[in-house]
């Protein structure tokens, strides 16, 4: 059984939304009913939690608690914790050893010993949330930690290693490191209710014009007879090698776990190829990261993309608004979300002087015909907004919730439909309540609540979301259950992959009767 959210944070958000939808004129805009509203929640570096290594286990527990519950009071929908920063595990790995980043000693477990990541994916369901689980593919060590533990398995595969940069990283083009990521990740899709596993956008490290990355062996063993002299073509194709085999292996354990990657904001220069995007020249996943996000899309190797665009509007190199463009036009047969600098939001970087500029860049994103959402860099920056933007925020996205959006390549078929409703009141309020059949099976549902009003007209449009759930029970406190005459409510089921059934019956409520009309 599911562990249920405590009913005193339902009341008083319930209590609030009742209160906010009666008074704020924003109800009245169009609903965005399908988003994805995501953030990152980086472990490597300690860059959002925990807060430093070696925390006791209680404590990081009680930052991870207060984090994602400041994404949820937010309105996002969708955390994409870091699982695997640097060859290490912030779970119990069978491969690899536990992260420096969590206990101060690779190898090391929590103490008291317990499970983040099994504690982290029950607090996102709990509260709606999606989990993405972030793999960075390979990358061996990081500029704060630049050892390995004793036991760690690559010591006994050094020759997978290419030291570049002062850090270390495995080479993508040797077929068996390849296949030991793939090994590693598969291990958590197995073990764990992950609903997509994410990538990040190191791939082949990013380049020093100094320096070399030395993969000559590899590649004159791997890559010499069939890409001669074509050694970037080798590690593109490298790199699609990982992402179409990883795709595959998990669609055949977990059809309905996603597979996303977010890479480098900008794909290709037009300087450069003309299905490239304007600006200045610079950097380009797919020239110097090896990774060529068109072809995945192209093939269906990903479920969604979100290219990480950290520039603000008008920015020379990476214009907000031509980059996302360009994304929506190159993106069509999966998911676009679009990554956001909310690190630089958060400290009013150069550029970034318009409090509005994420509201902006928002915006932008949903007069797009492909652009399905976003995603936030990064979560701890949540804490560092300003009240203003905080209410802001939750203003843009708390008060009108979205749903991940459904994919349809993966499963369409609806859930049922809710029924069997009741009401059940006591001097403390009502609860509407309802059941599904009991051949349905699924053990990750929850309820879209629609808030319904009269038109001028008396009739009864869906106005608005009211709120998404997993529990099977609406709670109306005592002081709105007789102010409920004009308007009523119809209770949606989503699964796990987002599909949504038909609507139930109007449910007009009154005092402490209620009935259901066609």
């Amino acid at each position: 059984m599911k562990p249920r959210q405590a009913f005193p944070t339902l009341l008083l958000v319930l209590v609030i939304a009742f209160q906010a939808a009666g008074r704020n004129p924003r109800m009245a805009k169009p609903l965005v009913k399908e988003e994805f509203r995501g953030i990152w929640i980086a472990t490597v570096n300690n860059t959002d939690w925990p807060s430093k290594p070696g925390l006791p286990a209680d404590q990081q527990q009680k930052e991870l608690i207060h984090l994602i519950d400041r994404i949820e009071n937010t309105g996002l929908n969708a955390v994409i914790l870091q699982v695997r920063p640097a060859a290490d595990a912030i779970y119990p790995s069978p491969t690899e050893p536990w992260s420096y980043y969590l206990t101060g000693e690779q190898g090391k477990a929590p103490t008291p010993y317990y499970d983040p990541l099994r504690f982290a994916i029950n607090l996102c369901h709990q509260r709606g949330l999606e989990f993405h689980a972030w793999f960075n593919p390979f990358r061996v060590t990081a500029s704060s930690y630049l050892h390995l533990a004793p036991n760690h398995p690559l010591r006994k595969n050094n020759n997978w290693i290419v030291r570049y940069n002062g850090k270390s990283y495995l080479d993508p083009g040797i077929p068996e490191v390849r296949e030991y990521v793939i090994n590693i990740i598969m291990d958590v899709v197995k073990r764990y209710d992950i609903d997509a596993v994410h990538l990040d956008d190191y791939f082949y490290p990013y380049p020093i014009k100094s320096l070399t990355f030395d993969d000559e062996a590899s590649f004159k063993k791997y890559g010499g007879d069939d890409y001669p002299n074509q050694l970037k073509e080798w590690r593109r194709n490298n790199v699609n090698l990982f992402i179409s085999e990883l795709n595959e292996k998990i669609k055949a354990e977990k059809s309905w776990v996603k597979l996303g990657v977010s890479p480098f904001g900008v794909w290709r220069n037009l300087s450069l190829d003309p299905d490239g995007s304007a600006g200045k020249c610079g950097l380009s996943s797919y020239d110097d990261l090896y990774a060529d996000a068109r072809t995945w899309v192209k093939n269906g190797w990903v479920d969604y993309i979100i290219p990480q665009l950290y520039w603000e509007r008008g920015n020379a190199y990476g214009d907000f608004d031509t980059l996302a463009r360009w994304w929506n036009n190159n993106v069509d047969k999966r998911h676009l979300y679009f990554g956001q600098a909310l690190y630089k939001a958060a400290s009013s970087a150069p550029g970034w002087q318009d409090p509005n500029e994420i509201e902006k860049q928002i915006d932008i994103a949903r007069q797009m015909n492909n652009a399905r959402g976003f995603a936030f860099f990064s979560a701890s920056h949540l804490l560092d907004l300003s009240q203003e933007q905080v209410s802001r925020l939750r203003q843009e996205l708390k008060e009108e919730p979205a749903i991940v959006p459904k994919m349809a390549w993966l499963d369409s078929v609806p859930p049922p439909v809710p029924g069997h409703f009741r009401l059940e009141s006591t001097i403390n309020g009502t609860w509407l309540k309802w059941k599904l059949p009991a051949s349905y099976n699924d053990d990750r549902v929850q309820y879209v609540i629609y808030r319904v009003k009269k038109d001028a007209d008396g009739n009864n449009p869906v106005t608005d979301v009211f709120k998404v759930t997993e529990q099977r029970e609406l709670f109306i406190p005592p002081s709105m259950r007789n102010k409920l005459a004009d308007e009523c409510f119809r209770v949606s089921t989503i699964d796990r992959l987002n599909n949504e059934s038909a609507l139930s019956p109007l449910i007009q409520i009154n005092g402490t009767e209620f009935k259901l009309m066609q």
